[in-house]
């Protein structure tokens, strides 16, 4: 009963704190947008997109002609450019899952000209794409979030079929778990 009635005013004390800070933060905030320099390649929707190393990096997707991409980009928020990299590895798609992991990310499934995809490749600033073994699913359009040192791979499509899977990556074994 005590330990109850310390966590209790304890979580009561944090989240009046949280309330205040978020009260003060919510007056004197005013966001600012700033338009920076346009996507070079063409434009598109359903493209990938993950930030590592304080850069940020696009690819694939749909273009407006309809058709898949495969090129992927870098941008530069300190100089404030592009930079085309080598083509993504693997077939055209879009609908992609990213998993970020500190200095790598892993860019899963999507939908390709074939269908949906169950490949896996990692990316690195230092030393670019790399296919690595296959998840265990094939899926599109789902979400994913990273935790440490697992990412999280939740709902999306299997073919035209909208599921409810969950899925869990261990970034250091290169290991998934439903």
């Amino acid at each position: 009963m005590l330990r109850l009635l310390i966590m209790v005013r304890a979580w009561s004390l944090a989240f009046l704190i949280f309330i205040q800070v978020s009260s003060l933060v919510a007056q004197n905030f005013t966001p600012e947008m700033t338009q920076l320099d346009d996507f070079p390649g063409l434009p598109r929707d359903d493209g990938s997109s993950f930030s590592l190393n304080g850069k940020g990096y696009f690819g694939l997707g749909s273009n407006i002609y309809f058709n898949l991409s495969q090129d992927f980009w870098e941008f530069d928020t300190i100089t404030n450019t592009w930079k085309q990299l080598p083509d993504f590895p693997l077939s055209k798609r879009q609908y992609t899952t990213e998993l970020n992991f500190q200095s790598q990310a892993f860019i899963i499934g999507g939908s390709t000209e074939n269908g949906m995809s169950s490949e896996v490749v990692v990316f690195q600033a230092e030393s670019g794409f790399a296919q690595i073994e296959n998840a265990p699913f094939k899926l599109a359009a789902s979400a994913g979030f990273t935790i440490l040192n697992e990412g999280f791979i939740v709902g999306g499509r299997d073919d035209s079929v909208k599921v409810n899977s969950f899925w869990r990556f261990d970034a250091e074994t290169q290991n998934w778990t439903d």
